[in-house]
Formats: structure tokens, C-alpha cells, sequence
């Protein structure tokens, strides 16, 4: 018989593997001078990209602004009097100007956060990256800045992905303060958003991490809830009554993501979502899944209640990723998912190569600059724009679902 598998020291060098991959993505980063997320626009150029401004207004709001003490970044050549400097304003900037100029942001509605559960078991289904593009493209998409969108994605997938995406050092790390973790405890609204939630590359958009060993905990749900004094009616709403109810003021959207399975994180994230959003490749074995997975609803959903939680769920919708519009199988999938789901969002995701190449670099579609893409540049745009383009068609799609209630 040989010998032992020594399981150590293959972990102690995965890790080891890990951090030498990173470090080298950040040496490369470092190197070209780029790292997070830098989209800038000249002040001459605001009002051409942003809404219900014009450039005499722009430069009217920036004046004053500048006069009342507020700072804006300024790029190139600078004389004394810093006339010859460039403005070079970050989105945060512009969520300034309108703000100046008594805007209506998002949160003077009243609304509590739209909680979102992306959800469907087919892996491969571009769920992670549907979610985190959705609440990046929330906060950046042009139409959607001048309502200053709170967003807070909160990962229950122990792989980590969107953790990886967001805030790729804490994806290399052991964190203990996790959504799952979270859970377990009975916490304040001030100890969830200052020891639970942090900042990602994108300001604004803020994240509730997972790691590997929340695993160990959906493995181990009965008796960790035990042990957290967790009621036999919460196993499957405590995500929603000890973490989403006490932070819901804090943010407008909550996106939750989850991994490919039916467990106990999957289930409270079933029950605390506001909208179920299902996203549906067109590939005959992708659609397949979906509706399979879409045929056993009722089923999760009479566990939730054989627990005594309930689904609050207000709403069901659909969109397609991996989509190609000019392919008349894709736009039979979309028929087909059409028919089945109560809505459709009207824009998709693109196939395309785009999203995982940003994300060998720890980037998305979101924080990568054409300037540092290695493919090319026009495609990356393009994927901005559908990013764009479905991030408005979700946040109308909820607008119209909240303001019914």
C-alpha cells in the first residue's frame, strides 16, 4: 500500500499557489498604473453622458461648488492658477453635482432595500456574474447616477465568487465575518455594517463576503442553528430576520447570491428575496436545467413553510445571458422562458468572452478601462453598454414592482 495522502501539505501549497497569483496580478496592475475602478469625464463631456444636464449648468454647479470648498480632481498640465488642468471628474463627482442641485435620490422615496435573489441551480448559468454586473451597473450606469443607488451584494456561495470579483483579498483570505457567519449571530444594524460589510472596487457598491468554510456550516445547518439559538420556525428566514431586516434603510438594492444547489442558504435566500430574477442561457442543456429547476419551486417553497417561514417574494422575472441576438434558437429560448415566467426583463447579456477574460484580472466588465483590455476595446464597450442596458431595464422592472405595493 503507498503511503498517506498528506492532505496538509497540499492545502499549505494551494494556498501558497493562491497568493503567488494574486500578488502577480497586482504586480502586473501596479506596473501599468491601473487597479480598481477610474472612470473619469471631462467636465466639457459630462453633459453629454448624463442625464438632465447641460453644459451651462455643469459649469455653473461646478463653479459654485468649488466656490463653497468642494475639490475636484484635475489632470495634465497645471499653471499657477490651475487654469490649464483638465478636470477629470469620477462618477462620485457628478453624484455630487446633482446632489448640489437638490436632485432626487432613490432613497428619499421611503422605500426599504429591493432585495434580490438571482436565482437558478444551473451552474454555468452566468448567475454570479449576472448579479455582480447588475449591482455595479446600478450604481455607474449613466441613467441610474443621479439617484445615487445604494447597492450591497451579499454572497452565500462558499466557492466565493462574487467575493473574488468585488474584493478579490478577502476571497484569498480566512474571514471570519461572513454572511453565514452573520447568521449565526444575533447582531446590531451597527455591528453587521461595520465588522460584516466592505467596500469593493466600485464606491458605492458595497459586499457581505463568503469563504470556503461556510460550507462547513450549510453541511452542519441544524445543529449550528441549534447551537445560534436559532427557532426551528427562522432555519430558513434567518438570513432576512437577523441580517436583511436590520440593514434594509442602509441600502436601496440587496442583491444575494448563492451556489448551484438546493441547501439551507439557498432556501433563506428564496425566502427573504422581494424579486426572484432567473437568469437563462439559450443552450438547449442551460434551458433545461432552468425549467427544471423552475418546476421544483413549489416544492422549496413547501419546505420553507414546513419550517413555519413563509416567502415574501412580491415578484418573478426572467432575462437571458450568453445571448446572441442575430440566432433564431436563441430568441426561441427566450420565447420559451417567456412563456413560463410571469416577466422578462427586455435586455439581455451577451455572449461573449469579454467577461471572462476581465475577470482573469480580478476585474468585471464594470471596473475594466478599454485602455487596459487586452482584447479589443470595441467589444469591451459594447459590454459596457449591455451592462448598462440591463441594470435600467432591472431597476424600472422594480420600480414598477414597489410602487404597486
Amino acid at each position: 500500500m503507498g503511503s498517506e495522502l498528506d492532505l496538509i501539505k497540499t492545502a499549505r501549497l494551494a494556498k501558497a499557489k493562491l497568493n503567488q497569483l494574486s500578488t502577480g496580478v497586482e504586480e502586473e496592475k501596479f506596473i501599468a498604473g491601473v487597479g480598481g475602478f477610474d472612470q473619469r469625464y471631462t467636465k466639457a463631456s459630462v453633459h453629454k453622458v448624463f442625464p438632465d444636464l447641460t453644459r451651462a449648468v455643469v459649469d455653473n454647479t461646478v463653479a459654485a461648488m468649488e466656490a463653497d470648498g468642494y475639490s475636484f480632481q484635475r489632470r495634465g498640465k497645471v499653471s499657477k492658477d490651475n487654469a490649464l488642468a483638465s478636470y477629470a471628474l469620477s462618477i462620485e463627482d457628478v453624484i455630487k453635482i446633482y446632489e448640489y442641485r437638490n436632485a432626487e435620490k432613490f432613497r428619499d422615496r421611503g422605500y426599504d432595500a429591493v432585495v434580490t435573489f438571482l436565482a437558478n441551480l444551473k451552474g454555468g448559468a452566468s448567475k454570479t456574474v449576472s448579479g455582480v454586473s447588475l449591482a455595479q451597473g446600478l450604481r455607474t450606469a449613466p441613467d441610474l447616477v443621479p439617484y445615487d443607488l445604494r447597492i450591497l451584494v451579499i454572497d452565500l456561495d462558499p466557492q466565493g465568487s462574487a467575493t473574488m470579483f468585488m474584493n478579490h483579498k478577502l476571497a484569498l483570505e480566512r474571514v471570519d465575518t461572513t454572511t453565514a457567519q452573520a447568521m449565526m449571530n444575533q447582531l446590531t444594524r451597527e455591528e453587521i455594517l461595520d465588522e460584516f460589510v466592505f467596500d469593493t472596487t466600485v464606491p458605492g457598491v458595497k459586499l457581505m463576503p463568503a469563504s470556503m468554510e461556510d460550507a462547513f456550516i450549510a453541511a452542519e445547518w441544524a445543529a449550528c442553528c441549534k447551537q445560534a439559538e436559532i427557532p426551528d420556525n427562522q432555519i430558513f428566514t434567518a438570513l432576512y430576520d437577523r441580517v436583511i431586516s436590520k440593514i434594509k434603510k442602509d441600502f436601496d438594492f440587496i442583491f444575494v447570491d448563492t451556489g448551484p444547489h438546493i441547501d439551507p442558504f439557498l432556501l433563506n435566500s428564496l425566502s427573504a428575496a422581494d424579486i426572484w430574477l432567473t437568469p437563462t442561457p439559450p443552450d438547449p442543456v442551460d434551458l433545461d436545467s432552468t425549467l427544471k429547476f423552475l418546476n421544483r419551486l413549489p416544492s422549496l417553497d413547501k419546505m420553507i413553510k414546513k419550517s413555519g417561514g413563509n416567502i415574501r417574494t412580491l415578484a418573478h422575472a426572467g432575462f437571458m445571458t450568453k445571448f446572441q441576438q442575430n440566432k433564431r434558437d436563441n430568441k426561441d429560448a427566450r420565447k420559451h422562458i417567456k412563456a413560463v415566467l410571469p416577466a422578462m426583463l427586455d435586455k439581455s447579456l451577451p455572449k461573449s468572452d469579454v467577461f471572462s477574460r476581465c475577470g482573469e484580472t480580478y476585474d468585471t466588465v464594470v471596473t475594466m478601462q478599454p485602455r487596459n483590455y487586452a482584447g479589443g476595446a470595441e467589444t469591451l464597450v459594447k459590454a459596457k453598454q449591455a451592462v448598462n442596458d440591463l441594470a435600467v431595464s432591472f431597476f424600472e422592472y422594480a420600480e414598477s414592482i414597489i410602487e404597486e405595493q
